[in-house]
């Protein structure tokens, strides 16, 4: 099965202008297609982030619902006609209900869709698409940018048709796709030596045993807190990993593979801190401070930080907003 982490958070930019986040993300499961989808509305574009969000649901569903025709297809330019204007028809009818301009609706579309063993790949303007494989990152599809300098493709340029990606193939040992708006890539994407940062692929480890909503909850703090500062622009992620052993979380392990996972040797001296361990994650599941952790354990507040270091260390525990969160899926 594939895991899905996604987040958007708005830019330094947007915020002194009160401008809306216009990045969007989306991903969906639909029997068994996986499909994540990232758009990044167009900053001239008054209303692109009802556009952006528009794009990614319709391409995502457009695309789940096409698959093998998609990919069994030799007309690239056919398939990027249909999916665009797909997309389009549905930006028409926004422009037309609302009495909004078609520009104002304007995007860019990054999409990675999954079937078995087969992928595709779709990509409108700039953002980056990546991939870990064998345990290293790499990029499938770089930044497209437009006619003139400073400009890109958007989901409603003249050439768009012309001037999007398509891209086909068998999975092959793939393990992970990552999507990201440029904003994002300011702080995970070295343009210089083309390549993605390292958290990228620990991310998608993580996403294997973490409770989804927990570790969004990590990624929306660490976007708003440390990769937002490096640019003004809005920042997005959209991941999905796969996971060939699908986890079902601590408690459905065994008593050894719970050791294991907490780093402790399985041997019965250490039965005292395998408890101990368990009940402080068992404690942080919803959120809880030091002394509430302690207050559930009935042991004095002074005794934990070091407990706490060392199961944050094993990436078990997750601290932000001053509470520590369960991060693994019990």
């Amino acid at each position: 099965m594939w895991n899905f982490l996604e987040c958007a958070v708005q830019g330094r930019g947007h915020i002194k202008d009160n401008i809306p986040c216009q990045d969007k993300t989306y991903s969906i499961q639909e029997d068994e297609v996986y499909i994540i989808a990232l758009a990044d509305g167009a900053g001239s574009a008054r209303y692109s982030h009802i556009g952006a969000d528009s794009t990614v649901r319709n391409a995502a569903h457009y695309l789940s619902r096409n698959f093998d025709i998609i990919y069994n297809s030799d007309n690239a330019f056919i398939v990027k006609q249909n999916i665009i204007n797909n997309i389009l028809e549905e930006l028409n009818a926004i422009s037309l209900a609302q009495n909004i301009s078609l520009k104002d609706l304007a995007s860019t579309l990054l999409l990675v869709a999954v079937k078995g063993d087969n992928f595709i790949i779709f990509h409108i303007g700039d953002g980056v698409i990546g991939y870990l494989k064998d345990e290293e990152l790499k990029i499938a599809s770089h930044p497209e940018n437009g006619e003139f300098a400073n400009s890109t493709i958007f989901t409603t340029s003249t050439q768009v048709i012309r001037d999007s990606k398509i891209i086909k193939g068998n999975l092959s040992g793939i393990e992970g796709f990552v999507l990201m708006s440029d904003g994002s890539a300011d702080s995970l994407y070295s343009k210089t030596q083309k390549k993605l940062a390292p958290i990228i692929s620990r991310l998608m480890q993580l996403s294997r045993t973490s409770n989804r909503e927990i570790l969004e909850l990590a990624l929306l703090d660490s976007f708003t807190n440390n990769v937002r500062k490096k640019t003004l622009d809005d920042c997005s992620i959209n991941m999905m990993s796969y996971n060939r052993e699908p986890f079902e979380g601590f408690n459905k392990l065994s008593e050894m593979g719970q050791y294991n996972l907490l780093g402790l040797p399985y041997k019965n001296n250490y039965k005292k801190g395998f408890k101990n361990a368990y009940e402080i994650l068992n404690s942080a599941i919803d959120g809880k401070t030091i002394d509430e952790i302690a207050q559930d354990l009935q042991i004095k507040p002074k005794y934990l930080p070091k407990k706490l270091k060392r199961l944050t260390q094993k990436e078990l525990l997750i601290r932000f907003d001053s509470k520590y969160y369960t991060l693994i899926t019990l």
